[in-house]
């Protein structure tokens, strides 16, 4: 288990009043480089979006229908945000 995820289990993650998350000093976000996870406001509806399509589906539904893809500029947070 990574240490951010022990962090997050045991309450040690604080939000910040700019809405970012902060782990304890000297422990980094998985894939970061810092221990400030940047949230940003559209984080969370595409989340829920995202989550949205892992909900169980009926069985004639054809499961090919329901990939999805995150892309973006370099460096914006794709793999710290999935």
């Amino acid at each position: 288990m990574s240490q951010a995820v022990k962090a997050i289990r045991s309450g040690r993650v604080t939000k910040g009043d700019d809405g970012h998350l902060r782990l304890p000093p000297g422990l980094k976000w998985p894939e970061a480089t810092n221990n400030v996870l940047f949230i940003r406001n559209v984080y969370a509806p595409l989340l829920e979006h995202v989550l949205d399509f892992c909900k169980p589906r009926k069985p004639h539904e054809h499961e090919s229908t329901d990939r999805r893809i995150v892309s973006g500029q370099p460096g914006i947070g794709k793999t710290t945000w999935m």
